[in-house]
This record gives C-alpha cells, sequence and structure tokens, in this order.
C-alpha cells in the first residue's frame, strides 16, 4: 500500500479519489475478469465494484498465455512480463504479437543507451514510440497519433489528423 494506498481512493461509490470509474459496468467486468488464473496479482486486485464501475488499480506478473494479455485492457491493470535482457524483450514481442500482424499501438523504452534505443525502435514495429517517458509521445498535437496493423491504422492529432480524416 505504500505504492499507491488505498486510502488515495476512497471505497464509498460517491467519491473514488484519484482514481475514475470505466465507462460502464460491462467495461467494468470485462476489465475485472482479466485478473484470472492466468495470471499473479503483486499489487492491487482488491477493492473492485463493478456495480459502481470502479477497477482498483492492479499490477499483474504475466505471461504470452495470460488472459491480460490477449486483448487490449483499457483499466488501471498493469501487465509485467519478465524477460532475461533486450534480446529477450526483442523476442517476446516478435514471437507472440508481431508474426501475428499484431503491433503494440504505443512502445515504451527506458534505456540511457542510444545504441539500445535504436536497436529495439528497429527491431519492434508500433505506432508511436517513446524513449524515458510515458506520455509525451501522447500530449503532443503535432506528433502523429495511430498504431499499425491491427492496432489501429492511421494518424490522429494536428494536420496530419485533418489529412487523415479529412481525405
Amino acid at each position: 500500500d505504500q505504492f499507491y494506498p488505498v486510502s488515495s481512493y476512497s471505497t464509498t461509490s460517491s467519491s473514488r479519489g484519484d482514481v475514475g470509474k470505466m465507462i460502464s459496468v460491462e467495461h467494468a467486468e470485462r476489465v475485472v475478469s482479466m485478473l484470472d488464473s492466468t495470471c499473479k496479482v503483486i499489487y492491487g486486485g482488491k477493492h473492485h465494484d463493478t456495480k459502481d464501475r470502479f477497477v482498483a488499480p492492479t499490477i499483474v506478473e504475466a505471461d504470452e498465455n495470460s488472459t491480460v494479455m490477449k486483448d487490449e485492457i483499457f483499466g488501471p491493470i498493469l501487465a509485467i512480463v519478465t524477460v532475461p535482457d533486450v534480446d529477450g524483450a526483442i523476442e517476446y514481442v516478435n514471437t507472440n504479437y508481431t508474426f501475428k500482424g499484431e503491433h503494440p499501438l504505443n512502445l515504451y523504452i527506458f534505456t540511457k543507451s542510444k545504441e539500445e534505443q535504436q536497436r529495439i525502435m528497429k527491431a519492434v514495429p508500433s505506432g508511436v514510440c517513446a524513449i524515458n517517458d510515458v506520455i509525451k509521445q501522447s500530449g503532443n498535437i503535432y506528433v502523429p497519433f495511430g498504431g499499425i496493423g491491427t492496432s489501429g491504422m492511421g494518424q490522429s492529432y494536428g494536420k496530419s489528423g485533418f489529412d487523415f480524416f479529412s481525405h
């Protein structure tokens, strides 16, 4: 509870503090159903109230067979896959997703090594890539945002979005 104490979000339906509600009861139920026996909850995973559309922040350890890895989550669940090294990470993504035509919408790379950054970006196709950050690429209206393959096609934001959506 030191990471994200339960006290930082209320357990009453009138207020949830920092954590917003899901768009619908069905969506909250779908997100909570991903927390099944195929993954290991390492933080959170309690205090859900799907009837009130609330899913508590949860971190899980997962692998390629985990339910949370089979579909986009769209909720406060962070799935962590442990790999031995950078080569293992590239192999994991390319073996389990890229060869199927599934590419990450966002690719987050955390390393100071410029060589590793370049190697990962060249080896793992993605819609958008962020290096040592998780939001700047999505918050900049001048950077086109969009996926490739099954993660969504096209670009939105700024002039690129205008051109894409207006033909």
